[in-house]
């Protein structure tokens, strides 16, 4: 039967996605892209050939970014437009969780959740970049919605969705293979009749056939081993304790929530860890291992990502984003088993904390000021002055915002250092003209600075957000 949504549900959910939108759309389009953000836009802003090959030879799959180049070619290039795409996305997961929820507990839980859902800092964080990662989310909620009712109703209409979603959502996000994994041990765990997994196993394949389109390339990708020198990075130690806390603290509270004691937070996680699962198991009401679903659903993928990230390290929060929905579910779900006044008191508690941390967020905001840094060097640059980054990345970047802000005729003046330097040995020829190096938190580029320095005639420094610093030099000495 055919579920009618409540009148007062329905202006909760149109509320919830007015506040989801106006708090991600907080500083949009004042603040600065950055590096990763960057690239995913100089994917999408040549050729649809020149896209191929630029995901090609990186490790994303194709869908966010066919979208995101669509929003581009219709709007214009610009913070706001690049971000765009992820925050509709974010915002069409509210209802997506909605439909979920009722699936399971045609009760409160679902309002719960979506309220939980919009004021998340995690899922707005990553609902605000140039991210496939709400995208992500919005499929993965769709998989288990119509995994869950094709196991309740078993229907061919269904078992279509479900192929769909799957297969978009592996081709907007590799990772939400986790979600697969954790409906397949679904399958296993609980009983259910041969006609149920028959169908489900024929959605099995048609996902697999939507993702077949672009196997070849993710093939080619994965041999190639790309993404684990990069993330590898982050945990040259191995997985440990600390990164599971930080994890699921990331997941609940947003990222802004770092800032606090680690005591503190391996609290947090303890209770987000067994209380929910205490009060879904008083809920008498609802019938055999139904209750025990929402606890599935998040903690299974959060298992499987573990154990997968101590075989290729790949333990970042953001990848995570797609579960961040079913933490709101869990959150829902539990909260309907407190009592009435005292489930309001939590619920306000968890959007109270939820805000703060957002708040911390923007406060940080931007991650690296390279729109700051071109504003001020079209201001100031003369036409043959010359601009140094530390690497190819960064000069890349300080390229394509002299493009976002229409100066394209300052690009050729832009050098990675080891370039600069292998033409110069650092000494900047031109007493009339004006080198600026741009300096970013790292620690190659107070070696470069200090050989920019001896060799040539300083004139000032120039501060920016995110420790971004400009120093410009004369030639000539």
């Amino acid at each position: 039967m055919r579920y009618k949504i409540p009148y007062t549900h329905r202006w909760l959910l149109l509320f919830s996605m007015l506040v989801f939108i106006g708090l991600g759309s907080l500083k949009l389009g004042a603040t600065s892209l950055w590096l990763d953000e960057i690239m995913s836009l100089d994917f999408c802003d040549g050729s649809w050939r020149e896209m191929y090959f630029g995901l090609r030879n990186d490790v994303h799959a194709p869908f966010f970014y066919i979208m995101l180049r669509l929003f581009i070619k219709l709007l214009g290039i610009s913070e706001w437009t690049g971000r765009l795409p992820a925050l509709m996305a974010g915002a069409a997961t509210l209802p997506a969780l909605y439909f979920l929820t009722i699936e399971l507990n045609p009760k409160k839980p679902a309002t719960l959740a979506i309220l939980i859902l919009a004021c998340s800092p995690m899922f707005l964080e990553f609902s605000r970049e140039v991210h496939p990662y709400s995208l992500s989310a919005f499929f993965s909620v769709c998989s288990w919605l119509f995994f869950l009712r094709l196991i309740k109703h078993p229907k061919k209409s269904s078992a279509v969705c479900y192929a769909l979603s799957t297969g978009f959502l592996l081709l907007t996000f590799y990772l939400g293979i986790i979600v697969v994994i954790a409906q397949f041990l679904f399958l296993l765990f609980f009983r259910f009749s041969n006609r149920k997994k028959r169908l489900i196993f024929y959605a099995w394949i048609g996902g697999a056939c939507v993702f077949s389109i672009w196997l070849p390339i993710f093939i080619a990708q994965a041999t190639e081993n790309k993404i684990s020198p990069v993330v590898g990075g982050y945990f040259v130690g191995g997985i440990r304790a600390r990164d599971f806390i930080r994890l699921i603290t990331d997941i609940f509270w947003g990222t802004g929530a770092r800032e606090l004691n680690y005591m503190l937070l391996a609290s947090g996680v303890f209770i987000v860890l067994f209380f929910p699962l205490i009060l879904l198991m008083g809920q008498k009401h609802i019938s055999g291992s139904s209750r025990y679903i929402p606890f599935w659903i998040f903690w299974m993928p959060i298992l499987i990502f573990t154990l997968l990230s101590f075989v290729k390290p790949l333990y970042l929060s953001r990848y995570c984003t797609m579960l961040v929905p079913f933490a709101a579910l869990l959150l829902g779900s539990a909260l309907e088993a407190i009592h009435h006044k005292a489930k309001w008191a939590v619920l306000i508690l968890i959007i109270a904390a939820s805000l703060f941390s957002y708040n911390i967020y923007l406060k940080n905001l931007p991650r690296e000021d390279w729109r700051g840094v071109g504003q001020y060097l079209i201001s100031q640059m003369k036409s043959e002055d010359v601009v140094v980054a530390d690497n190819m990345t960064a000069a890349s970047c300080a390229v394509y915002y002299f493009k976002i802000l229409q100066r394209l005729e300052y690009n050729k003046n832009v050098f990675p250092f080891v370039l600069f330097y292998n033409n110069t040995n650092g000494k900047y020829l031109f007493s009339d003209r004006t080198l600026w190096y741009i300096k970013r938190p790292k620690p190659e580029c107070e070696k470069q600075l200090q050989i920019i320095r001896k060799e040539n005639i300083f004139l000032k420094q120039i501060n920016f957000k995110s420790g971004f610093t400009l120093y410009s030099f004369a030639g000539g000495k």
